[in-house]
């Protein structure tokens, strides 16, 4: 396969099909074997999925009027190429002559000559460079809630959405320190830094596959992002507790509690069989024992043997829009209608799961996002609405502080988006 025919393949189904980035972008490198190729194909979907607003108003001049939507296909192509050459600065005959070859492959072969006059102009033009959307290349929507949520951070959010992630290590420190194994990326002429306040993270600054890291076969280092971790340390399990890891998937959560202490009772639960595989795979590569449930979590029926737990991680259903660096897919398949049906999911599972607390017991309330609705205002709502709900004060330097002692991290180079709360069950009988 191609790489860039590809790639075309993949945001046509992100684009037109509303399908999900992960799953579209592993079919189609399937079928790559050349690890150059797949990186080029991997580049492209990204950085036309993250500018693609932008690369719209770009070509926009060289086309003497839009073009239709049964059309699509065509647009992704030129929106794609442009892409390539603005912005990876490829050599023009190779994106022009593939990106016409691709134009037949999609079976759009009489439109050859409007791609290909279409992009000789742009490389013409000399000293073209990429318009800028005023919206950043995120949905109108999207881009008035993080404005009016963070006015002083929205515009460092934007440019953030635009560059990938930074790949963050936890080093288990059963089998290593994060200097020890920091030490051992040197030697081994890999390039990576200790996390500036995580100690078991380290942040990878060159290109690596991350399959290929010292021990990481073995299981004695995983991929998590830093601000991920936090959600361990946060819940403050201690041995002996029963523990439950709601809507567990993919794993990285439930491994590390696991890895905080010995002697807990760990039920780790997901509602997708597909979802569970991931899960089993990552329990199974770290050598963690769980006890893993396909249910629904709120239907306790199912699922819950009747004894309560000391601790709840609830990693809730979320827009993801903190982690948008790693999916931005979610620019396009996302909908503002969603936020309101996840947060009455979201304050769902909080009833759910607060029925399964014991008193005194602690719950930690966890999103990838960073709409207040889903984050702060939900929690706010909680807590009015349960009389024996009280908030235990969180603090981090690096988040957003507020009255009500929750944590709430934007992404930059450092961490993804995240929230946190933590809710503690009175118990009256103390």
């Amino acid at each position: 396969m191609n790489a860039r025919l590809a790639a075309i393949y993949v945001l046509y189904d992100v684009i037109v099909g509303r399908r999900s980035l992960s799953p579209a972008l592993a079919e189609q490198l399937d079928k790559i074997s050349n690890p150059p190729d797949r990186g080029l194909t991997q580049e492209i979907v990204f950085g036309t999925l993250r500018y693609y607003s932008s690369l719209q108003l770009t070509i926009r001049p060289f086309l003497k009027k839009a073009i239709p939507e049964k059309n699509k296909p065509l647009a992704i192509v030129l929106y794609s190429a442009l892409y390539q050459l603005l912005m990876m600065k490829l050599p023009s005959y190779a994106v022009i002559n593939e990106s016409v070859d691709a134009v037949k492959d999609i079976d759009f072969e009489w439109a050859t000559g409007f791609v290909n006059g279409v992009l000789r102009a742009v490389v013409r033009h000399g000293d073209l460079t990429l318009k800028r959307d005023k919206n950043a290349d995120h949905p109108i929507w999207l881009a008035g809630a993080i404005r009016s949520a963070y006015p002083d951070e929205a515009e460092n959010m934007f440019k953030q959405n635009h560059y990938p992630a930074p790949v963050m290590l936890r080093v288990r420190r059963q089998y290593h320190s994060r200097d020890d194994y920091l030490a051992l990326l040197h030697t081994n002429d890999i390039q990576a830094q200790a996390h500036i306040d995580n100690k078991d993270a380290i942040i990878l600054t060159g290109k690596t596959n991350v399959a290929d890291l010292p021990y990481f076969s073995q299981g004695q280092v995983t991929v998590q992002d830093a601000n991920a971790q936090l959600a361990a340390n946060l819940l403050g399990v201690q041995s002996g507790m029963r523990v439950l890891d709601a809507c567990a998937a993919p794993g990285g959560k439930t491994a590390h509690i696991a890895d905080k202490v010995d002697g807990i009772t760990l039920t780790a639960v997901d509602h997708a069989a597909g979802r569970i595989d991931t899960l089993n795979d990552t329990l199974s590569r770290l050598h963690v024992d769980a006890n893993v449930i396909t249910a629904d979590l709120r239907d306790t029926t199912q699922w819950h043997d009747g004894q309560l737990f000391d601790r709840i991680l609830l990693d809730a259903p979320c827009s993801a829009t903190g982690v948008i660096r790693k999916h931005p897919d979610i620019l396009f398949n996302r909908r503002q209608s969603d936020i309101t049906k996840l947060s009455a999911v979201q304050a769902e599972l909080l009833q759910t799961c607060w029925k399964l607390l014991k008193p005194g017991g602690r719950l930690l309330y966890v999103t990838c996002s960073i709409l207040p609705e889903e984050n702060i205002e939900q929690v706010n709502n909680f807590i009015k609405k349960t009389p024996d709900a009280t908030i235990r004060p969180l603090g981090h330097n690096r988040a957003i502080s507020n009255k009500l002692g929750t944590l709430q991290f934007l992404p930059d180079k450092y961490g993804d988006g995240f929230f946190y709360a933590l809710l503690e069950k009175q118990d009256h009988c103390a």
